[in-house]
This record gives C-alpha cells, structure tokens and sequence, in this order.
C-alpha cells in the first residue's frame, strides 16, 4: 500500500531529565571499589597477556572447531576485539576488557542471587567468544574478560537511567584518564576516551538479575545458543548521550536493551527504547 499522502511521523518529545537529579544530585567524580567478577578478576593478566603478534604466530585453522576450512582471519570478531584491546593501551595500561555494571535493586533476593547471575552471563561471554574464532584467540580474550560491578545501595537503590548514567560519568571522571580531567575543567564533560567500558554500562535491576541466575545449562550449538540467546537482554546506557542535543526527529534516546549474547558491540547491537 502507498504512503503517499500520508502526514510525516511526528517528531517524540523528549522526556525531561530525573528530577531527582536536581534534589539529591551526583558528585562531579566518584571511587567505587568494584566489585569483579570474571577470569580478570583474579589471573595475574597485567604480566601474563600475549601480544596480538604472538597470538597470530602461533594461530592454526586446523584447530577451528567447527569448519577449519571456511576460517577467515577478517570476520573474525574475536581477533577483532583483541586487536582493538591492544589498541587501547595508550589510553590505560590496562590489557583486560569488559564493562561496568550497575546494581540498582538491594532486596534480599537480588543480592542472594546476584553472584550466581553474574557468574551465569561469564559463561555467556565465554561462550559468544569461542564461536567463529580459533581456541589461541578465545582463550585469550576470556582470560582477559570481566565486569566491574558497582555496588551502593544508598546512592544506586531504585536508580533512573539517567542517575545511572551521571554516576557512571562520575566514576570515569574520577579515572582521571584523559588530559582533559582537571579541576579547570568543565565538570560535566571529560577527556576519557575508549575501551568500551569508558563510554557505557549496564543496569542490573530485580528483572534482570532473576534472568541471568535462571540461566542454565548453554546449548553447543552456536545458531541454537543465539536464538535463545538474542532474546534475553540486559539494559545498556550510553554514557555519552546528551539530552540538550537530542534530535526529537531520532528514536534514539541513549539507552537499549543488548542481548546478552551481544556484549562485544553494546553501542552498535542495542534496540532503541524511551528515556
């Protein structure tokens, strides 16, 4: 059927900030003590990681556990993300990867199951990252995986989006990791730049937590494992989003729900939802 004729979609307002944020709002910086949970956790990997050179010396297709033959270097994401990882050491010397994850729910059950939900989405990631790689470079990159998760009840319990997003902003100024982050500096912007898990987060509230615990045991088969996978997702904010710039025209609005089968992209893999 034609659309013509048909009156333009009308621009979606743009929801006002947490008013919250006004009453009780976030410090310019934070220091959470992180919590982690994931093999970088604990492996000595600062005097352990191997180079990407050393990795691709020594990478074999013949040990590619589906289909040897139809291994292609290019379209390999998990040599992708390692190659990316090692790019970011002139950021922060720092050879681990992974992302922050806020906690905004402290009733018994969320806290009682929370270990079990986060040592549930490792096993995801390790998994998301043996699929369509060698064993040298997934390996590699799950040692160097884990999340950094951020735990407070009276600043986080029952948290918007956008508190959630100001605390994150806070907690990476605090890094001082950019040549921008000093005390002449604006203090609503900051020089930090990549990894990733400088530029966004994830929200873990009740609904969330229960998901990640139910997880059970994953299927070894790769088009199963994403179809089952794809449809359980976590809440995923763009630390970078500006609502004074925001594009009414746009559906974005700096928040997404990501697969959790999905964390190597999460700015790119989110399906847009209001803020």
């Amino acid at each position: 059927m034609s659309g013509r004729g048909q009156r333009p979609e009308e621009p979606r307002p743009i929801t006002p900030p947490d008013p919250t944020l006004a009453t009780r709002p976030v410090p310019p910086t934070r220091s959470y003590i992180a919590r982690s949970f994931g093999p970088a956790a604990t492996s000595d990997i600062q005097r352990t990681a191997r180079s990407m050179t050393e990795l691709e010396a020594e990478a074999d297709p013949a040990t590619h556990p589906q289909a040897p033959e139809n291994y292609y270097p290019s379209v390999d994401e998990t040599r992708k993300l390692l190659k990316e990882v090692e790019n970011w050491a002139f950021v922060e010397d720092d050879p681990t990867w992974g992302y922050y994850v806020f906690v905004t729910t402290y009733s018994d059950s969320a806290r009682e199951k929370l270990p079990q939900a986060l040592a549930n989405w490792v096993k995801v990631a390790q998994k998301c990252l043996s699929i369509g790689t060698l064993p040298i470079y997934s390996d590699e990159a799950f040692r160097r995986f884990k999340f950094n998760v951020v735990e407070d009840r009276d600043a986080l319990d029952g948290a918007s989006v956008d508190r959630v997003r100001e605390e994150f902003r806070a907690q990476i100024r605090g890094l001082h990791l950019g040549e921008g982050d000093n005390e002449d500096d604006d203090p609503g912007t900051s020089g930090f730049m990549p990894p990733a898990r400088n530029q966004a987060c994830f929200l873990l509230d009740e609904a969330a937590i229960t998901m990640l615990a139910d997880i059970g045991s994953l299927p070894d088969d790769a088009v199963r494992f994403y179809r089952t996978y794809n449809h359980k997702t976590v809440t995923v904010v763009d630390g970078f989003w500006d609502r004074s710039r925001q594009d009414p025209r746009e559906t974005y609005r700096g928040v997404g729900q990501l697969a959790v089968a999905g964390i190597f992209i999460p700015l790119m893999a989110e399906r847009d939802v209001s803020s």
